[in-house]
Parts: structure tokens; sequence; C-alpha cells
């Protein structure tokens, strides 16, 4: 028996009796301890015991006051403090029934020295209190199994069955639950843990299940850790402050597995899966970290973030419904690895929230679904998800992600004023759509689309720099004001761009291989500097109106540029290398100019719109250079050079053709079919066939040079021909040539200068034509400077035809009769007017006319007679009008050059056949 210990407390309770205001005698420190006993020193001023305390039962509680005698004490605490303090008190000894809440509640048990206390057997401090007690046991009829009320570190013995509602309550700071292992299980009770108010750690239990709730904390600076919750409702249930969750399974809880709703709260390192509901949920505090957890197999969704600030990242998300879901602003959600859930692998309500670098696979929803303003997704990777990444969110960025293999599209972005840029997305049946007005696409690349690559829809978008490889098509754009530029398309199976609605710009793309290089319609559209390389349809197909189309370089489709409708500006494109023509257009009140079109399997330009200007064009080397048919059209100032059927053809009404150099084509330099047509100032020569084919009515030739053609005019039954002021040289068959089918052809033919072997030929009548001025010699400058227009001049390339050989007078034309053909005459044929000139002779040398190419020669002049001017054909299809020009000659071949030299009495010709020879360098 400990009797000096128990004469001690009876001392102790006396003096309570004896001094009722708590003083006593001599001065004594006072002061409270946890539990509420008042202390004065050593000593303990009142206190409450229950009677009866023995090995074998308790009955009703006394609360002693006044003296205590020795044999009280004896009776009422032998037994209570026989145990040895490292011993415990049995369940078996403690009794039920009684009622002691209020007064573990309110007074407690003091046991100095002892591990154990009454009824609280199984929770042992490892460290005690510094007052020797801190936790109590609360009888079946009450709300907790155990009651932790003083700072310190316990443990249980052995697993916990919980009897109440709660099988352990903390109210006490500072309180370090050690589970060691085991196990608390409830029956649907109501929390197998509550830490209330207080700070804390709760660790290392195997399992706690059972129960509404696992566990809850509300007190600040809480740390969970290293502990199973298993077959609760929720499993962990939070609302305090900073706290630390670590190191946690909560798995097959029927709601939720950690539901943590305190700012600056850690969950980390812990397994969510098999919940029904949610593996984690915070609530609408800040600053919640969630890091390295696994989440997985969870019914609903892995997690649902609330509140705003938070950081997610690297957390393992798994085969549940959604992945993550955040409604909070300015959350960090990084470095997740997020797979096969049932629905959405990321949904970020909030605004400025940063999502990135993480890997969301096969997901049956989207990848990452962003409807808040601000977002910033970057750097994740997305493979087999329906959708990659869908953010709709105004200002939002989407820059340097992966997205592969999405049934539906790989990135959508619908909010105003966004940025996506840097993104790779591979084999989806979509790549990239972009709705939101004001928005940029920049340097994106998308391969192995099943359908469209990039998609714009809405207004004011900028889609530059990207690339898209393989599928549908390339990028498409609906409605106005785009900027579709720098982007590089290859292999599509329709079309590389293609835009539909207004003031469209595509500028300096480069599109190959596909079906149709760049395709447009509706209205306004400008497109420039673009590459369209081997396509195979089209390079260009608009259906639109009012479009620019400038400097775009076409080659390898069956059809360069296809203008099916609207007014057109198409300048400075370059074409070649294909198969039908290289561009058609349709509309009206439009503009073809300075193109240069080469190579073309068929036609260069083809116009049948009305009111058409057409010049300043080189078409060369195609089947036809330029063929139109529209009205009211100009066709001027081109170079139609070596194509292989005809040069110029025309028809339409009120055409005009005039200074075009049409050059070497095999068949015909022009043909015009047309009423109503002027055809002037052009020149035509080294033609395979006729200089001009005419079968139009109402032609007036004027003012065209014919040179070295086999025929230099066949008109074909063309009525009321005008045929004035032309030049007919070195015609190799006759000057103009009409076979039976000409039969109906008139007009008049007067102040021409023939000077070919035969200037008329053909079987033709041609005493259908006037061959003099009707209104008889006029006033005017004739083709060889007389004073009077009337007749032609005949003349022959050596310059000693019937004009030549007729003496000069004074009006530059003799009244004697020349004979044209049976049955038509020139009744004022033209000669040389004024007194006989000196006679003039064209001749040239040149500097350096053998060698390797490049090979640069300079010409010199020698001619007499005083030339005013000067006109070299140089061979390669080059010219000059210098006295002395100087040419490089790039090809390897043999050049024949030609001089012809005139002054205001005649001109003079000479021809130098293979003059200039380039050879391959010795190897």
């Amino acid at each position: 028996m400990n009797y000096p210990g128990i004469l001690l407390l009876a001392v102790f309770i006396l003096a309570i009796c004896v001094f009722p205001c708590g003083a006593l005698p001599g001065p004594v420190e006072k002061s409270v301890n946890a539990a509420g006993f008042e202390l004065r020193g050593d000593s303990i001023a009142s206190i409450v015991f229950p009677s009866g305390l023995n090995d074998t039962h308790m009955t009703e509680p006394v609360i002693f006051e006044g003296q205590i005698t020795r044999e009280d004490q004896h009776a009422n605490f032998s037994q209570a403090m026989a145990p040895e303090p490292q011993d415990a008190v049995p369940l078996s000894r403690l009794p039920s029934g009684v009622d002691n809440k209020d007064y573990f509640s309110q007074a407690g048990l003091a046991e100095t020295g002892m591990k154990t206390q009454g009824d609280a057997i199984v929770l042992v401090p490892i460290t005690p209190t510094p007052e020797g007690y801190g936790y109590s046991y609360l009888y079946p009829d009450s709300d907790t199994d155990y009651w932790i009320y003083a700072p310190g570190t316990y443990t249980p013995e052995s697993d916990i069955t919980a009897i109440n509602s709660t099988a352990i309550t903390i109210t006490a700071p500072a309180v370090h639950l050690d589970g060691k292992g085991h196990t608390i299980t409830g029956k649907g009770s109501e929390a197998g843990i509550i830490l209330t108010n207080a700070s804390g750690t709760i660790a290392n239990f195997s399992r706690i299940s059972g129960f509404t709730r696992g566990l809850i904390s509300t007190g600040e600076g809480a740390i969970i850790r290293n502990s199973s919750f298993t077959g609760n409702t929720y499993g962990i249930k939070t609302n305090g402050t900073s706290t630390i969750i670590t190191g946690i399974t909560a798995n097959e809880n029927t709601n939720t597995g950690i539901f943590a709703s305190g700012s600056n709260t850690v969950i980390r390192d812990s397994v969510t899966s098999y919940n029904q509901n949610l593996g984690i949920v915070t609530l609408y505090d800040t600053n919640i970290s969630i890091r390295n957890n696994v989440l997985e197999n969870n019914t609903y969704g892995a997690m649902t973030i609330l509140g705003p600030e938070n950081d997610i990242r690297n957390n393992t998300i798994r085969n549940n419904g959604d992945g993550i879901e955040s409604v909070a602003d300015g959350s960090l959600i990084a470095d997740n690895i997020i797979s096969s859930n049932q629905y959405d692998g990321i949904w970020a309500y909030g605004n400025n929230s940063t999502i990135s670098g993480n890997t969301i696979t096969d997901n049956l929803g989207i990848g990452i679904f962003s409807p808040g303003e601000r977002a910033v997704i970057e750097g994740n990777s997305l493979q087999s998800n329906p959708q990659g990444i869908n953010a709709t969110g105004n200002n939002s960025i989407v820059t340097g992600n992966v997205v592969r293999d999405s049934s539906n599209t790989g990135v959508v972005m619908s909010g105003a004023n966004s940025l996506a840029s840097g993104n790779r997305a591979y084999n989806n049946t979509y790549g990239i759509d972009i709705t939101g007005i004001n928005s940029v696409l920049t340097g994106n690349s998308v391969i192995g689309t099943k359908k469209v690559g990039i998609g714009g829809y809405n207004c004011n978008l900028t889609l530059t720099g990207n690339s898209m490889d393989g599928g549908l098509g390339g990028l498409l754009v609906l409605g106005s004001n785009f900027t579709i530029q720098d982007n590089v398309v290859r292999n599509m199976t329709k079309y590389g761009l293609a835009g539909w609605g207004w003031d469209l710009s595509f500028v300096r793309n480069n599109v190959q291989n596909s079906t149709t290089g760049i395709d447009f319609s509706y209205m306004s559209a400008t497109v420039t500097d673009n590459i369209l390389v081997n396509n195979s349809e089209y390079g260009i197909y608009s259906e639109c109106e009012n479009q620019t189309i400038l400097r775009n370089t076409i080659s390898g489709s069956q059809r360069g540029i296809n203008i099916t409708t609207g007014s057109a500006t198409v300048a400075d494109n370059r074409i070649s290398g294909v198969e039908y023509y290289g561009l058609r257009l349709s509309g009206n009140d439009s503009v073809i100019r300075g193109n240069t079109l080469f190579n073309n399997t068929f036609v260069g330009i083809v116009n049948v719109g009305g009111s058409v200007s057409i010049t300043g064009n080189n078409a060369s080397n195609n089947w036809i250079g330029i063929l139109s048919e529209g009205n009211h059209s100009i066709i001027s100032n081109n170079i139609a050079d070596g194509n292989r059927l005809l040069g110029i053809g025309y028809g339409g009404l009120n055409t005009t053709a005039s200074q075009n150099e049409v050059i070497g084509n095999k068949i015909g330099g022009i043909e015009a079919d047309g009423s109503d047509t002027i055809i002037s100032q052009n020149t035509i020569s080294n033609t395979g066939y006729s200089g001009i084919f005419l079968s139009a009515n109402n032609a007036s030739l004027t003012g065209n040079r014919f040179e070295s053609n086999r025929y230099a005019l066949s008109p074909y039954g063309t009525r009321t021909l005008l045929f004035t002021g032309n030049t007919l040289l070195n015609s190799t068959d006759a000057g103009i040539y009409q076979d039976n089918t000409s039969n109906g052809a008139n007009g008049s033919i007067y102040n021409n200068y023939f000077g070919n072997l035969k200037n008329i030929d053909g079987e033709g009548d041609a005493g259908r034509f006037i061959w003099t001025n009707p209104a008889g010699p006029q006033p005017g400058a004739s083709v060889v400077g007389g004073p009077y227009i009337a007749g032609n001049y005949w003349s022959n390339p050596n310059g000693t035809g019937w004009s030549d050989l007729q003496p000069a007078n004074p009006n530059g034309y003799v009244t004697t009769p020349y004979l044209v053909a049976s049955g038509a005459n020139d009744t004022a044929p033209l000669v040389r007017p004024g007194a006989i000139p000196v006679t003039l002779t064209s001749d040239f040398s040149a500097e350096n006319v053998t060698g390797v190419p490049p090979l640069t020669v300079r010409f010199i002049d020698l001619s007499t007679g005083n030339p005013t001017t000067w006109r070299w054909n140089l061979g390669d299809g080059s010219y000059s009008t210098l006295q002395n020009p100087v040419h490089t000659y790039e090809g390897i071949g043999r050049y024949t050059i030609t001089l012809e030299v005139e002054n205001q009495d005649a001109t003079a010709i000479v021809r130098k056949t293979e003059y200039v020879k380039t050879n391959r360098p010795n190897r």
C-alpha cells in the first residue's frame, strides 16, 4: 500500500475543506492544469474520484469534500492504485451502464506516474503529460469511446472496435497518436478519429473502417500520415488549415477518400482508390497542395478542387470517372499522369490556371477541358482521348502540347484573344480548331490528321507558321478577317488551305502534294507569295468576289489558278508544269497582270470573263499561251513565246490585242474569231504557220509587225477587215495567205509594208479586198515615211521589190497600179518619198562569239546609210533596240542573229545563221 501518497492526498483534501477560498497557509504557486484541476505548488486543490474502485466493480461516483481519514483513503483508493505503472487494466474489469460523461469531461482523473487509468486501457501515453494524465474512457451511452484532452504521444495496445459514435476524440493540442499498425473499426459510426480544434499527428493505423468519416480534423496544422481509411463513407474529412495528409490509403469508401477544406492543406504520397464518389475533394480554400498521389478506380472521379491557387502535381490518376476537376482560380495542375478515366482527364473551370507537363492518355472524354479565362495549358502530352484539349475561356494560352490519336479533335480553342502555339497534333481526326475572335494560332505542327488539320472559325484570327502533313484538309477557316500566313501543308487528300468568308488573307504559305493548294470563296480575299507545288488538281481555286492573287508560285498541278466568279486582280504569279491551264478566270472586271506561265501542257491563261485586262504577262512554252473568250477585254503588252500551238487566241466582242510580243509559236501567233476586235502594234515573229489567224468580223489590224512567219496573216472569212499600217517581213511562204474558206472575207488592206518573197498567196479571192485607201490618197505619214496614206509598199527581203524599184517622188506613192493577185490591184502603191535615198545596209560583227556559258557577247553595228533604229533578234528569245548591245547566253546551243535597221527612207535586214556558239565545258 502506498500510504504516504494516500496520506498526502488526504491532507490536500482536508486543506481544501479548511480553506474554502482555495488558499493554503503560506505562499504557494497557483496554476491550472490541462484537465481543469487547480494546482497550488505540488498540491491539488480539489478533485473528484469514483467511489468503490476495486478489482471487480465500480459503484456510484463519490465526490470527496472536507477531511478524509486514512481508513477512507485505504478503502477507496487502495485498489485503484494497486496496478503497477506498466500494467494495463483488462477491459473485463470495467463496469457498464454508468454515465460518467460530465464527470470525466469536467474533472478527469489524476494518476501520477501511471500509464493506465481506469477505463482508458487502449490509449496509453508513451510520453506522459507533465501532470500524468490526459485520456479517459466515456461509457457506451456517451458519444466517444476514447477522449484525449491533454498533449502527449499516444498509442493503442490493440485494435479498436468502436462502441460509441466516435472511437477517438482529440481536443488537446500537440497530440501525437501513433496507431502502431492497429485498426479502428466502426459499425456505421460517426467517426473513427475526431481531431477537434487542435493540431496533432495521426499516424500508422493499418485500417480505419466502418465510419461515416474515418477521420475528422478541424485543427490547424494537423498531420495525418501512413494510415489506411477503407470502407467508410468518407475516408478523411478535414477543414482545418495547414493540414498535412501524407502516405494515406483511402480505398473503397462509399463517398470520398479524402475531403479537405482547409487552406494551405498538403495531400501527398497517398493512394485513393475504389471510392464510390471521388478520390480527393477540396473545398473553397486556398493554397492546397496535392502531390505525388495515386488516384484510381474512383467511381465518379479522381479529385474535385474548388478553392483557388492550388498546386496539383505529380499525381497518378487512372481508371476513375473524371480525372481532375478544378473550379478554382489560379491553380497549378502539373506533371500528373492521367489515364483510362471514364470521362475527362482534367476539367479546369477556374481563371488564371496553369496546366503544365501532364501526361493524359486513353480517357473516354476530353483530355483537358478549360473554360476558365487566362488559362495557360503548356507542355502536356495527350494520347488516345476522344478530344485532346478544349480551352473555351478567353485569353487562354495553349502552347507546347503534344496531342495524339484523338478520335475527335486534338486541340479546341473557342475563347477570344487566345493563343495556340508550338503544339504538335498527331493522328487525330481533327487537329486544332480555334474559334475565338482576335486569336492567334502559330507554330503548331499537325501530322496525320484524318480530316482537317487546323480549323479557324469566327473572325479576326491569325494563323501563322503552322505545319500540317497528311489528312483530308490542311487548314479550314470560316468567318471573316483571317490572316493565314507562313504555314506549310503537305499531303492532303482534298485541300491544303481553305477559307469560306470575308477578308481572307493567305500569305507566304507552302502547300505541297495536296489535291488543291488554296481553296476559298465568298468575299474579299488576298492570296500573296504562296508556294503551291504538286497539288494534284488546283494550285488555287476561288469562288470569291473581290480577290487579289499576287506573286504566288504554282507548279505540278492539273490546273494552276481557277477563279470561277467575281472580280479579281491576278498579278505577278509564276505558274509552270501544269497539265491543263495555268490560270483560268471567269469573273468580270478583272485584271490579269505580270504573270509568268511556262511549260504548261495546255493553256497558260484562259479568260472567259468580260471586261478583263490581260497585260504584261509572259506565257511561254505552253500549248496555247493566252486564250480569252470574254467580251470587252484588253490583251496588251504580253509575251507569248514558244507555245506549241498558239501564242494568243481570243473571241468575244470588242476585244483589243495590242503591243504584245508573239514569238516562236509553232502554229499560230494570234488567232482572233470574235467581232469588233482591234489588233494593234503587236510584234509577231517566227511563227510556224500564221502570224495571225483571223476569222473575226469588223476587225481592225493596225501597226503590227510580222517577221519570219510562214504566213503573216491568214484571214478566214473575215468581213469588214481593216488592215493598215502593218509591216510584214520575211514570211517564208507569203505575207497574206487566203485559202478557199476565205472567200467570204472582205475589207481594206492599205498602207502596209510587204517585204516577203511572196507577199500574197492562196486560192482565196483577193479581189474581195480593197488594196488602197478607199478614200484615195490622204495626207498622213505612210509606213515608209511618205506624206500620203495611199496603197501598200511592195518590197521583198532584199529590198528589190516592185516599190523599191520605182523612182522616188515627193508624194510617196504612184498611180501605176500594182497587180496584187488575179482580179486584185493596188491602184496607188507606195514608193520612196522624195529623192532617192542613200543606200541603207544592215551588217554587224561581234566579240567572243564562241565559248562556254555563261558567254557574254558584245555586238557591234556595221550598218551603212545612217540608220536611225536598230532591232536585234539575239537568237535565244531575247531582243534589243540598242545600237551595240551586250548579251549573256546562259544555255548551250547555236544562235542565229538578226539585225534590222531603218532610217527615214528605208529598212534593211541581215541574218547570220549559228553566229554564236556555246559549248559544254571540257571535263
